[in-house]
């Protein structure tokens, strides 16, 4: 436990050290960039001026990365010899005592299976954090910006504390690195222990850390053993905290674990969160999974797997209440009606439009379906996502994202928990993590799928209709960032957006990796409702207000007119045949 609290400490040591190289490039920038007018240079001297600026902040981040790697060999070492030291006590004259072989490139595994090397990650933050500054200075001068505009660009804003500007966010991505390597670095030290004594190793008990912003992949792994040729070993996520505890013959579980309130007994995860306050576990795991928690019978332990699919994928409430249905009969004796024949957990919802911008595409030109990658980050494979998000996002476009939500507080990323006929669609989440490193902003995985759409190959009535609702804690006061991995009508979009925003939060923005320009507006058109009104009459208004809870104002752009296209196309008998019969 004493180590577990030291290795957090040493996280922040590492993070803090960062701010040494930040003041190296502040200064920089203050004595060579914003010394003259941006505006005023020549071509020559704006060339000059970025060749120096890009050789120079690469070389302050490189000096940063080598203390990082010289600081986590000590840590691998320090690792290594503990572990010895702790078991040595229990098994004397039985271990194999080798030299610590830390290599910042060998091939580690981070974000479930894909396989990355430390070195890969520190020489891609310095391209990046050096080409992002690099390319403000640009745009500085191609669209005659002051220097003052750029100096705003770069360290931020006063009215938002500094915490809008690019240096901010290499700042947060620095801290990600640092908190996210030492974790990999000490693991892998472990794991060479394992493998030099895996004679007399079973495996691994997994460590969460117990508060209230532990991941549900962490939650639901606290305590599990995992056996030496199953083991699969943290971190699971970026800025994961778990850790593991080797099992050996004569291995005894601890009396006691690091909480939030302090020492406390040795518990699961769940045991612990069961004892705390009804707010915390609402706030842990959204309202309808903490009343199933608290109301729904089940032992800490069956909930617990319930939460994860073997996968590490956390599971829905869909296929939860498909496992233990009696347990939501106990826990909801009541529930919405859809449509009278069909029961739900929660219905769906739409706000008014207000000024919502149009949706930020990543990728406009062709569709991602043909991407090598795509069939198997469709049905769940993450790293598969991931490589597929990576070679479709520009700096560019993020750099456009950066300066959207800039001027907003309290950003969360939220990306959408699609369940798709081939598995469970892993783009969403990729995308939201690639955006939140490159952003510096939190994701949010708390906001969830309830109810699966199956609109994966669906015509556009079936996409009207097959609605999606959402379950999970919105922070009041907080701006949403919500992402998906494609956009056609946007309805997904749109009843994400109504779940938030019904829940005291602000959506701020919507963005998608792919889709076509003409499906970025969201909000209808005073002109388009016009039409469509006029088109489909007041019965059939009247009724998806009885089957939805909304009118034709809070459509998007396009479901409004792709509607009205069918109904000049068919007639307006006919379509209202097909709505009728298709309902859900």
């Amino acid at each position: 436990m004493k180590h577990l609290i030291n290795l957090e400490r040493f996280k922040v040591h590492l993070a803090n050290k960062f701010k040494t190289t930040l003041n190296e490039i502040d200064e920089f920038l203050q004595l060579v960039v914003f010394r003259h007018e941006i505006s005023e240079l020549n071509y020559k001297e704006f060339e000059l001026l970025i060749g120096e600026s890009k050789q120079k902040l690469l070389g302050f981040l490189a000096g940063y990365a080598l203390e990082l790697t010289q600081d986590w060999q000590e840590l691998y070492d320090y690792s290594y010899t503990l572990e010895t030291k702790m078991i040595d006590d229990d098994k004397p004259d039985t271990l194999n005592m080798n030299e610590p072989q830390f290599d910042a490139d060998s091939p580690i595994k981070l974000s479930a299976q894909v396989g990355v090397m430390l070195n890969q990650i520190l020489a891609k933050f310095g391209d990046e954090q050096s080409t992002k500054i690099s390319n403000a200075i640009s745009y500085a001068y191609t669209n005659g910006l002051t220097n003052q505009e750029l100096i705003q660009i770069i360290r931020g804003t006063r009215k938002n504390r500094y915490q809008d500007g690019i240096l901010q966010i290499t700042t947060r991505h620095a801290k990600t690195i640092a908190h996210t390597g030492t974790a990999i670095v000490a693991n892998q030290a472990k794991q060479q222990f394992i493998h030099d004594n895996k004679d007399i190793i079973k495996g691994i008990k997994v460590i969460a850390t117990l508060d209230l912003r532990t991941s549900s992949i962490c939650r639901g792994l606290d305590g599990v053993f995992m056996p030496l040729d199953k083991a699969r070993y943290p971190p699971y996520h970026f800025n994961c905290r778990s850790s593991f505890e080797i099992v050996y013959d004569g291995y005894q579980t601890p009396k006691q674990r690091a909480s939030m309130d302090g020492v406390v007994k040795n518990q699961s995860y769940y045991e612990w969160l069961k004892n705390q306050p009804a707010q915390y576990q609402d706030e842990v795991l959204g309202k309808t999974r903490a009343k199933l928690f608290r109301d729904g019978g089940m032992t800490v332990e069956r909930f617990r797997a319930l939460q994860l699919d073997k996968h590490f994928t956390p599971l829905t409430l869909e296929q939860m209440r498909a496992l233990e249905p009696k347990a939501f009969d106990k826990a909801f004796a009541a529930v919405v009606k859809l449509d009278n024949t069909k029961d739900r957990v929660l219905a769906v919802e739409r706000t008014d439009w207000g000024d919502l911008p149009n949706v930020m595409i990543a990728h406009t030109k062709d569709t991602i379906t043909t991407h090598k990658h795509y069939q198997k980050a469709k049905s769940g494979e993450l790293s598969s996502a991931l490589f597929l998000v990576d070679e479709y996002l520009t700096d560019d476009f993020v750099l456009k994202l950066h300066h959207t939500i800039k001027g907003y507080d309290n950003v969360r990323i939220v990306p959408v928990h699609a369940e798709e006929q081939l598995g469970r669609n892993k783009i969403p989440m990729a995308y939201a993590l690639a955006l939140s490193e490159m952003l510096g902003v939190d994701m949010d995985l708390g906001i969830v799928q309830a109810k699966r759409a199956y609109r994966t190959s669906s015509d556009g009535v079936g996409r009207l209709l097959k609605r999606v609702s959402f379950d999970g804690v919105v922070l009041s006061g907080h701006h949403y960032m919500i992402v998906d991995d494609v956009i056609t009508q946007g309805g997904t979009l749109a009843d994400l957006r109504g779940f938030i925003e019904s829940k005291g939060g602000k959506v701020i923005l919507a963005s998608t990796l792919n889709g076509k320009p003409n499906s970025a507006k969201l909000p209808i058109t005073k002109a388009t409702l016009g039409q469509l009104r006029k088109q489909a009459g007041k019965e059939i208004e009247q009724w998806w207000q009885e089957q939805f809870g909304y009118d034709f104002s809070q459509f998007t752009e396009s479901e409004a007119r792709y509607l009205a296209k069918q109904i000049h196309r068919y007639g307006i008998d006919a379509i209202r045949d097909i709505l009728f019969a298709s309902r859900p």
